[in-house]
Formats: structure tokens, C-alpha cells, sequence
């Protein structure tokens, strides 16, 4: 009873083309694979359908778990049905990564954004399956850059941990971090943490001196100090997505719950977006009329988002400047 409404609330959000759903176990197997798969860790890289700073509390209040449930994820891509596969002799790469989406012989191509694996729409008894698109460069998610910011400013540069100790230099305990640590509500103790050790200067374990983290439009500016190795003549530069990652990846699972996430669930590189899932044509379906076919908006994205990953893939090859 609890995972079919769970359910119905997450497939309400994606009807209505929000992918911003917190995921139980067996919603996301039977969202995206038809099946319910349990192995070794949450999807590594699916923030965009996570969001545990509002869903997860939300629904731990709906339908408390002592002890939690012993349940770990495989990442994103593996529940995609976009995997390797052969047609006719012919290997067909993992993923969704060609633009075209029919041959000239009207038939979809595999690989693209009509590909037959994800479902047919004449098919009354298919569902329809998510594939995926691996993104050449992680990106900001645009629901959690402001979480990200706020995370980035808790946690050491070089060392991946939070700036401050329980313990103030003088051994006396910080009341004021043990206060923070108290707060029940994740989103609040993350809003405390961000606004007491973001403007610490120093981290208290490594003895680094920390960067300040600035938002910028969609994407994220890093202002480097002046003792610092990275402060060149520019200190104030872009910080790419996958150096977040970078940072967040060093954190320990103890660290992530005192920011307030949660190691299991919602790590905050997860927050990050390195693979994007792909709606089946069950969502967008195309439109037959006169004799000629029109696809969905949605398709048109994504086509952009294919030729843009594309081009963005071969300038990375070339060597070219990110």
C-alpha cells in the first residue's frame, strides 16, 4: 500500500513533465526497468530524481522506517533500457547518443531518441521504459544548484571534510556546531551549517585556507585566496560541475549526515547531473496527421540535448578549452 501511492504521487509529477521525484526501491525499478532491483548502492548520479532535502523527509513522515529498510541502489544508467545490444549483427552502443530519430525506411533508429527498446506506443500492454543519455560534462541540476552552493561552502576544498571540528582549538566543545547537529529537520540543519561555516576561512583539520563559492546565472564561479596554489592572475573562475563532484566525492558518510543528506540516498555529488534519463514515447508521443508525422516538443529537446552532447564530446577530444 505505501509504495503503490508513493507511486501514484512520483508518475503524477512525471505526467506533468517535473522530474524532481524521490525514489523508494521498488518505484524506480518499476519507473524506469519494469522491475525491482536491489544491489549495491543509490544511483550514483541521480539527483535528477532525487530531492532529499523535501521528498525523502516527507516521505520517512508518511511511512516511518526503524530500522531503515537494508536496501542500496545500482547507479542510474543500469536501470536504463537503453544497454549494449546487438540488431542484426550490428553492436549498439549503451545509451542514447545518435540524433536522428527514423531511417529512411520509417523505421526508429537505435540510439536515438525514438529507440524501439524503450517501448513501442502501439502497444497497448507496454508501459514504456526510460533510457538514458550519458552526458559528456556533468551539469548543474537547476532544482538543487542553491543546495550545492550551500554544501560546497560546509566542506573543505582540499580535504573533503567539514571546515570545522566539535571541538574548538582550545578543546572546549563548540556549542554552537553540537547545537547545529541537534536540529532534526535536514533542510534547517543545512541552512545553519551553510550560514555558521561557510565564512570559515581556514578548515580546522587540514589547515587550508578555503575558497569562497559564488552563484552565478546556471552555473557556479569559485574565488580562490590569494595564499592559495589555483590563485592565479584570475582567482575568481567557473567551477565545472564535475569538480564539485570531485569535492563531494572525498566526503565520509558520517560528514554527509551532519549536512544534513543522507550517504545512502542522497549523497550531495548525486546532486549533480552526469546522466540524463530519457522519458519513453509513452510521455511524448508523436502526432500523425496528413499523411506526415510530427514529434513532441519533448523530442525536440532532446534532439538538442543529443547534438549538444555530441558536439561538446568531440571538442573535449580535441583537446579543446572547456
Amino acid at each position: 500500500m505505501h509504495g503503490s501511492l508513493f507511486s501514484l504521487l512520483v508518475v503524477g509529477c512525471c505526467c506533468c513533465g517535473v522530474v524532481i521525484a524521490s525514489t523508494s526501491p521498488n518505484l524506480l525499478g518499476a519507473i524506469v526497468g519494469g522491475t525491482s532491483l536491489r544491489s549495491e548502492r543509490f544511483a550514483s548520479r541521480l539527483s535528477v530524481y532525487t530531492s532529499p532535502l523535501c521528498l525523502t523527509p516527507s516521505y520517512s513522515s508518511l511511512f516511518p522506517l526503524s530500522p531503515p529498510l537494508p536496501l542500496s541502489f545500482p547507479p542510474q544508467r543500469e536501470y536504463s533500457v537503453t544497454q549494449k545490444y546487438t540488431v542484426n549483427g550490428a553492436e549498439v552502443q549503451a545509451g542514447i547518443y545518435r540524433s536522428e530519430t527514423f531511417n529512411q525506411s520509417g523505421q526508429a533508429v537505435y540510439g536515438g531518441p525514438n529507440d524501439p527498446r524503450m517501448g513501442d506506443t502501439a502497444d497497448l500492454g507496454c508501459p514504456g521504459w526510460f533510457g538514458h543519455i550519458e552526458l559528456s560534462r556533468p551539469v548543474y541540476h537547476l532544482g538543487f544548484i542553491d543546495e550545492v552552493k550551500k554544501a560546497l561552502g560546509c566542506v573543505c576544498y582540499s580535504c573533503g571534510k567539514l571546515k570545522n571540528l566539535l571541538t574548538k582549538p582550545d578543546g572546549q566543545p563548540d556549542h554552537e556546531m553540537n547545537e547545529i547537529m541537534g536540529i532534526k529537520s535536514r533542510k534547517k540543519r543545512l541552512n545553519r551549517m551553510h550560514s555558521y561555516l561557510t565564512p570559515k576561512k581556514i578548515c580546522q583539520h587540514c589547515q587550508s585556507s578555503q575558497p569562497k563559492y559564488y552563484r552565478k546565472d546556471l552555473h557556479i564561479e569559485i574565488e580562490f585566496p590569494v595564499d592559495m596554489e589555483m590563485a592565479g592572475p584570475d582567482r575568481k573562475q567557473f567551477f565545472p560541475a564535475s569538480e564539485a563532484i570531485t569535492v563531494f566525492s572525498r566526503m565520509s558518510d558520517e560528514d554527509v549526515r551532519y549536512l544534513g543528506l543522507d550517504p545512502v540516498y542522497s549523497r550531495p555529488e548525486w546532486l549533480v547531473v552526469s546522466v540524463l534519463p530519457v522519458p519513453p514515447l509513452h510521455v511524448r508521443p508523436s502526432i500523425f496527421a496528413g499523411g506526415s508525422q510530427s514529434h513532441d516538443d519533448l523530442t525536440h529537446q532532446l534532439v538538442n540535448v543529443i547534438k549538444a552532447n555530441l558536439s561538446l564530446k568531440d571538442a573535449s577530444d580535441k583537446g579543446e578549452s572547456r
